[in-house]
């Protein structure tokens, strides 16, 4: 990540840990598969922060968007605080069937979102949650 970055000459950091409901330590169980491994019961030690505490440390204002693929730690993020979806525009995120997951659409409704379900739209795509932008009135 920090190549790609520096790569294409974008400012940013790069955090090494699983983002969770909280700040701790969870165990991470890797896999050959880059996209099957996952926290669990089982596996290494690892650092875990929550959304909140990078608001904290990085001073964040506004998340234009948000890309969630956790590998079925979405029902922890989402049961944990979700003040931070306050200042958020749009969340792209990646279900994983073993996960029940099907409350995150009632909640992102009820927090001012738009639901775009997977499939809905041409193409292989991953649901999405998105504010209606509002462009100030100003001259034409």
């Amino acid at each position: 990540m920090r190549d790609n970055l520096k790569l294409n000459g974008i400012k940013g950091n790069v955090v090494e840990a699983a983002v969770g409901a909280a700040e701790g330590t969870g165990k991470f169980e890797f896999s050959g598969v880059s996209n099957i491994g996952r926290l669990g019961q089982n596996g290494s030690p690892i650092p875990m922060t929550s959304v909140d505490a990078i608001i904290k440390k990085f001073t964040v204002t506004r998340f234009p968007l948000i890309k969630i693929d956790i590998e079925g730690g979405e029902r922890d993020l989402f049961d944990g605080p979700t003040d931070w979806l306050e200042r958020t525009d749009a969340v792209v995120i990646e279900f994983h069937g073993e996960v029940d997951c099907s409350r995150i659409p009632e909640l992102m409704t009820s927090k001012g979102f738009q639901y775009v379900p997977a499939h809905s739209l041409p193409g292989d795509n991953m649901p999405c949650f998105f504010r209606e932008q509002r462009c100030p009135s100003g001259p034409s």
